[in-house]
């Protein structure tokens, strides 16, 4: 006789697990919370460490782009830029 193996699904297993939780619960879902926000936090450190880092280099994180950049453009794309984006251009 085969031998069966027995596959459960990734779901029937997550909620096995959460059903362990029990009261624990609150304080998982505390700990994602602060898990979600402690990487967002940390971001915000990168993205800053990048701006004061392009602010010491001389970089304006403020520029927007002129008219003069269109030129950089092959000529067949200029031509097809809607008004809304030329602005950017």
């Amino acid at each position: 006789m085969k031998e069966r193996k027995l596959r459960r699904s990734g779901g029937k297993i997550m909620a096995g697990l959460i059903s362990m939780l029990g009261s624990l619960a609150y304080v998982m879902v505390f700990a994602v919370i602060n898990g979600t926000l402690g990487y967002i936090c940390a971001m915000g450190v990168t993205v800053s460490g990048a701006v004061a880092v392009a602010k010491l280099l001389g970089e304006n994180s403020r520029k927007k782009f002129s008219s003069s950049n269109k030129q950089c453009l092959p000529p067949e794309t200029r031509e097809g830029i809607p008004a809304e984006l030329s602005i950017w251009l």
